[in-house]
């Protein structure tokens, strides 16, 4: 799957959100993060997509407000807020996750998306819970195994 280009209504779990961790990451000039998706944060402090090259990161949370970087930025001037806590993304296609693998780790496939193997993402968080509609999923330090 791609990365969304859009922002997504995601469900949370509220209480978590209230007393889950703010995690405050970077941008890069020309760099949109949408609310509602994942983002992981490499070494520099910078928020980057869960996929592809990312795979020794840990998610840090959901984006919690689009935010937009322009070209006319320099790195690091602009900030996005990610939240720690349980929110519902896609399931995978091609790896899906069941309700057998409740409380093992999940993988990101993309910044919505979380599959049951390490096919070069992110690593996730905790899975919560199976739905008809998705996953839901601990994201941020306190679900990371």
């Amino acid at each position: 799957m791609a990365n969304l280009t859009a922002d997504r209504n995601t469900s949370y779990e509220a209480s978590t959100i209230r007393t889950g961790q703010i995690i405050r990451a970077f941008l890069i000039p020309n760099q949109i993060v949408y609310s509602g998706t994942v983002q992981a944060v490499d070494a520099n402090g910078r928020a980057v997509n869960p996929s592809g090259a990312n795979a020794a990161l840990y998610v840090g949370g959901f984006v919690k407000d689009h935010v937009e970087a322009g070209s006319d930025v320099a790195n690091d001037e602009i900030r996005c807020e990610l939240m720690e806590g349980e929110g519902e993304l896609n399931n995978s296609a091609a790896n899906a996750i069941t309700r057998a693998m409740i409380g093992a780790q999940c993988y990101f496939e993309d910044n919505h998306t979380v599959g049951s193997l390490n096919t070069a993402g992110s690593k996730g968080g905790k899975i919560i819970e199976v739905t008809a509609t998705g996953v839901i999923v601990g994201v941020g330090p306190k679900y990371w195994q």
